[in-house]
Parts: structure tokens; C-alpha cells; sequence
């Protein structure tokens, strides 16, 4: 068996990185009936160059899998010896973000871990529950927020999964077990304004644990696609982690973008939603019920109490106040709710 480098430069795709990764993923789900392997996927961001190790008889058989799993993209075949394999590992440093420990590239993303927790007995929880050791083992850098929830930053998508898996883990066997919500979101190099990438990932982590099922594990494409490439850790046999495409993520935004504008009206109902979104109330119900498993008014109740949670648990806001900046024209109904939903009074979440 041979050795061959596939080698590509992201400023010659219109798509950029993306459709790279896209095109990858299509050769490895072939490469099998072609005979090739493939071994290594290393970026160099700072060349905005590719390079794709594999092994298979002879350079036709990559070049048939690839034309086979992808037209758009085109392939730049090179054959290797010893010699020049060495050399592509000792540039894995540079072309690596940092030394991931294992046997694989940890490619060149921010992803961003967001842990959403749910219990007034809760302040963070961090150093109680061990979980800045497992984001410090899985290389992570906590970010603190002012609200209940904790924002690490890695590296490497797989790694930010795995800490994800502790934990989850570590919370599940607490004996009092808080209701938490884990979602992470990967900015991908390609991105020209890293600045406003990062405000839109960390957006997106807080909207998916918008939809997220309690202890639940959500993940955007993006984050999917480089865990796959990067190979480590598997994402299938969890029926606690859901990845959103593309299509649910512009949905989720979209909806989510138009609740947390309307928080305050109190006159805002299904109708005025119905009407801002362009769909009739059964489109809309349909594809919120998909999205989170509740109702358009149930998924708008959900996000003014957790709101009204965290202000209760942060800000020097009184109840009634609170109540009224969420859209509620009567403080006694919104204790009701808050009651109902918390299992406990404002009051209590208040001055915990």
C-alpha cells in the first residue's frame, strides 16, 4: 500500500473551509470501496492550506473515491515516501492548535461549551462539582458569566465534547441532581470577523439550551462536522445528544431573534409570532414541536421564566419588576407561574 497527500488552499473554494470538510466527509464514507484509507487531516491556518494523508494501492483508486464522492472539489495528489511523512509530523506542531495527546489533528476551531444550571441551591457549582477540573483536563479556558452559567472555550471539538460527557456525568450522580442543559457551538477558522463570529456562537449555545430536554447534550453542524473529522470520540449511540443542522439552527435563530425582542409586550401571542415569522399556526407549531417537543406558547413561557430565573438570581431587579420587563401586566400571576414551573416562589429563588 502507498502513501499519498491530498493538498488543498481554502482561498481556491468559493465555500471556504466548509465545503472542504463537506467534501471529506463524503470520501471517507466511500473510501472503503475504493480501497483507501485515510490517515490524517492536518490544517496550516496560518498558509490556509489542507493536507490529507491516505494510504491505498495506487494514486488512481484516491483519485476515483474522490471524484466519486465529490465533483465541486477538486484533488491535488501527491505521492509520498518516509522522508516526506516525516517532515508532515513535525509540522503537525504548527499545523495543530496545540498537542491534543492523542493520534489525530485537533484541528484549528473554537468551540464553545455552554452549561446552563437551573437551581437556586446552585452558584455555578464549580469548584463543589469538580467541573473547572474537567474543563481544565479536557484543555479547556473557563469563561464566567454573570448568570447561572458556565462558558468554556477548546481548542478542539472533540475535547469540548468530552468534558460535555463528565459533565453531565458528575452532575447526574449527584444526589440532589440540578436541572442543567450542556450545548456547544465552534467558530470555524475560515470566519473573517472572529469577533462577531464568537458573539454569534455564544448566542447560539444560549438559544439551543432554549430547546434543550433537561441533562440533554446539544451540538450544532458545525461542531458535528469536526468531531467526525477529528475522530476521537463517537457521536452516535447517545440518545441524550442531538446535533441541529443548518436548517433547524436558521429556525431556531430566527424564532428565538423575534421571542427575546417581544419579551416585554405583553400584548405579544401566537398570532403576532405567527405573523413575524410569515408561517400559519400550524407550520409553526410543527416545526417548534420538532424543534423542542412544546408549543409556540410553551416554548415563550419557557424562555421568560428561565430569563426571569436568572434575574432573580443576579440582578438587584424586585420581582414586580421583573415581572413587567418579561411581559407580564400581573406580578401575582407571574408568581403563580414562576411557582408552577420552579416548584418554589420568586421570593425564595430571590434572597437564596
Amino acid at each position: 500500500m502507498a502513501l499519498f497527500m491530498d493538498v488543498h488552499y481554502m482561498d481556491e473554494v468559493n465555500e471556504g473551509l466548509s465545503a472542504l470538510l463537506s467534501a471529506h466527509l463524503k470520501d471517507l464514507a466511500v473510501q472503503e470501496v475504493f480501497g483507501v484509507k485515510h490517515l490524517k487531516f492536518w490544517i496550516n491556518y496560518d498558509e490556509r492550506t489542507i493536507y490529507i494523508l491516505m494510504e491505498a494501492p495506487a494514486m488512481s483508486n484516491c483519485i476515483a473515491a474522490h471524484k466519486s464522492s465529490s465533483k465541486d472539489c477538486s484533488c491535488n495528489l501527491v505521492g509520498v515516501d518516509g522522508n516526506d511523512l516525516n517532515f508532515f509530523n513535525v509540522m503537525r506542531t504548527e499545523i495543530s492548535s496545540e498537542d491534543s495527546g492523542e493520534d489525530v489533528p485537533a484541528l484549528p476551531s473554537d468551540t464553545l461549551l455552554q452549561l446552563a444550571l437551573l437551581d437556586q441551591y446552585q452558584n455555578h457549582g464549580v469548584d463543589d462539582n469538580g467541573i473547572r477540573d474537567l474543563i481544565r483536563i479536557h484543555d479547556g479556558i473557563l469563561i464566567y458569566e454573570p448568570s447561572q452559567k458556565i462558558m468554556a472555550r477548546f481548542k478542539s471539538a472533540s475535547r469540548a465534547l468530552l468534558c460535555a460527557f463528565g459533565i453531565r456525568s458528575r452532575l447526574n450522580n449527584l444526589k440532589n441532581i440540578p436541572e442543567f442543559r450542556i450545548s456547544l457551538s465552534t467558530i470555524a477558522p475560515e470566519c473573517k470577523d472572529i469577533e462577531s463570529a464568537g458573539k454569534a456562537a455564544l448566542q447560539l449555545c444560549g438559544r439551543m439550551n432554549y430547546i434543550n430536554r433537561c441533562g440533554s447534550i446539544y451540538l450544532d453542524d458545525i461542531t458535528s462536522r469536526y468531531i467526525q473529522l477529528e475522530g476521537i470520540v463517537s457521536l452516535e449511540d447517545d440518545e441524550e445528544l442531538k446535533v441541529l443542522k443548518a436548517n433547524d439552527i436558521q429556525f431556531l435563530n430566527r424564532s428565538a431573534s423575534i421571542i427575546e425582542a417581544e419579551l416585554d409586550n405583553c400584548d405579544f401571542d401566537i398570532d403576532s409570532f405567527c405573523s413575524q415569522m410569515g408561517m400559519s399556526k400550524s407550520q409553526l407549531n410543527r416545526r417548534i414541536r420538532k424543534l423542542s417537543g412544546e408549543s409556540p406558547n410553551q416554548l415563550i413561557l419557557e424562555i421568560k421564566m428561565r430569563m426571569a430565573f436568572h434575574r432573580l438570581c443576579q440582578s438587584e431587579q424586585q420581582i414586580s419588576e421583573v415581572a413587567y420587563d418579561l411581559g407580564f401586566s400581573n406580578p401575582s400571576y407571574f408568581t403563580r407561574v414562576f411557582k408552577r414551573r420552579f416548584k418554589t416562589l420568586p421570593s425564595i429563588t430571590k434572597y437564596a
